[in-house]
């Protein structure tokens, strides 16, 4: 299954305060994201085009350095992502992070060369997804929380509609514990 468009990019950088409104002012563009450790910006419809993610000070590794975290396409549905990920394990290659981040279910992989690649289908239009990311429940738990690939292809393959695996189960994410969450997915994406 194809992607059906390539979505955004993310930047790591020590300077989240000074890149992001940088960027914001290169492009024109509105912020969409703002808490703490992610930032983001978006200077079209979508709910976010170029995002930031701030490096820890204190574990500065050779993958922990600024620059680009990962490029990530837009799959039209959560079956297409389900079939993407069902092709990519059977040829041997696994997320190294898949996650439900409330706006999108998101599966990361590592390139050849070692990039990352975001594959992802949104829950929400951009319009939606834009006052979801001002919630406090986003704020929380933007990192998202862990999925399982097996559990949501078997569900899919019984029958779940789109509808039923992508409901979002606020109780859940709410009990995310987002500096636990961000350790795990940066050792995961940086190592």
């Amino acid at each position: 299954m194809k992607p059906r468009t390539l979505s955004h990019v993310v930047l790591s950088t020590y300077q989240i305060d000074v890149m992001m409104p940088w960027y914001a002012t290169f492009l024109d563009a509105r912020v969409v994201i703002d808490s703490p450790v992610f930032k983001a910006i978006s200077f079209d419809d979508e709910h976010h085009r170029v995002a930031f993610t701030k490096l820890p000070e204190d574990k500065k590794t050779d993958r922990s350095r600024p620059g680009l975290v990962h490029v990530a396409f837009t799959y039209p549905g959560i079956h297409a992502l389900l079939r993407h990920y069902e092709r990519m394990r059977d040829l041997g290659h696994k997320p190294i992070v898949a996650t439900d981040h409330g706006l999108t279910v998101s599966l990361y992989y590592r390139d050849p060369d070692g990039g990352n690649v975001e594959c992802f289908v949104d829950r929400f239009t951009s319009e939606a997804a834009d006052e979801f990311a001002q919630t406090e429940l986003f704020r929380k738990s933007a990192a998202g929380m862990d999925i399982d690939c097996e559990d949501l292809l078997a569900r899919m393959e019984g029958g779940a509609s789109e509808e039923a695996l992508m409901a979002l189960d606020e109780e859940k994410l709410a009990a995310v514990d987002l500096q636990e969450t961000v350790k795990r997915h940066s050792r995961a994406m940086f190592q």
